[in-house]
């Protein structure tokens, strides 16, 4: 099948792919990086700052969108921002210790979303939407740019898998994994996970752990309390936790809570997130960055913010 044309074929149900499997394929874990231990970087009101470790006070970098720092934490991949509307007007690669910055990719009409590092820090996966959705992967340097996914309908939030081979996307419907040459690896129905239908946004994210392939971090919609239905009409996004292994699924967030965009530091044992609580409903800006283990317990508000990248 030619490359990036797998989502159309799907959609037709021609994809000659082999049966959906109760779980995703057994992944090997990466050479080991020397992580940044307790850096953090995220966005704030079209900005991006950068937390170092052991720090309180984030130190402000560049304009910009979906930051996402490497594995060695020296290089910061983000999205220039647009002017007109949401998305980013290119990615961009900064070098935290040269404060040097290159545009690696230039947008399609709609902008560029999603971004995130290889485990081995050598490439980028983002979301590249146009007349048609694409999920792209490019070396951090701007060659060897490759698109390993594009459909006639919107995805979202493409992530590596630990072993850097393949990546995982979804649909709102359906969790794909496809190879680094667009070959559909696995189909898995969000059901599998979720336990329930239309429960997922464009802004949930499905997340295997970096050490535990097998453990998924991911945020669907949930009921809210009778104070956050009253102030927002509509669902409540909650954290939650999914043992393919067990096949067992545990909330991790409280009642009060929004949570999204979930993202697993880089030993797999905490899970950053985006969100906010009952006393900042009605804020104008009230999105903080999380952080709670993976047995639920130390939640722990960082700082304000938005997109955070362990």
């Amino acid at each position: 099948m030619a490359l990036g044309l797998f989502l159309s074929a799907i959609a037709a149900g021609q994809t000659g792919a082999p049966a959906p499997a109760a779980a995703p394929p057994q992944v090997k874990q990466a050479a080991p990086q020397a992580p940044a231990l307790g850096a953090l970087v995220f966005s704030r009101e079209e900005l991006l700052y950068h937390l170092a470790p052991g720090s309180k006070q984030p130190r402000k970098l560049v304009p910009g969108r979906y930051p996402a720092l490497s594995p060695d934490g020296a290089r910061l991949a983000f999205g220039k921002p647009r002017q007109d509307r949401g998305g980013a007007a290119g990615l961009m690669v900064l070098d935290l210790a040269r404060g040097r910055t290159q545009m690696v990719v230039n947008p399609g009409p709609e902008g560029i979303f999603d971004i995130s590092w290889s485990p081995d820090g050598r490439r980028l996966t983002f979301l590249n939407r146009g007349d048609r959705d694409q999920v792209e992967t490019v070396n951090f340097d701007g060659s060897g740019r490759a698109v390993v996914a594009r459909g006639d309908f919107m995805v979202h939030q493409p992530v590596w898998a630990p072993d850097g081979q393949s990546i995982y996307f979804h649909d709102l419907h359906t969790l794909f994994q496809v190879n680094l040459t667009g070959q559909v690896l696995n189909r898995i129905p969000i059901t599998d996970l979720t336990g329930k239908a239309e429960s997922i946004s464009s802004m949930d994210r499905f997340a295997p752990n970096p050490v535990v392939p097998q453990l998924w971090a991911f945020t669907m919609g949930v009921p809210g309390t009778p104070k956050f239905e009253r102030t927002f009409h509509e669902p409540c996004d909650a954290l939650f936790l999914y043992d393919f292994r067990t096949k067992k699924r545990v909330r991790l967030t409280p009642p009060d809570m929004m949570a999204t965009y979930a993202i697993w530091s880089r030993d797999g044992n905490f899970i950053y997130f985006q969100g906010y609580r009952e006393p900042h409903y009605k804020e104008p800006r009230p999105f903080r960055i999380y952080r709670i283990a993976k047995d639920g317990s130390g939640l722990t508000e960082i700082t304000k913010g938005e997109h955070p990248s362990p």
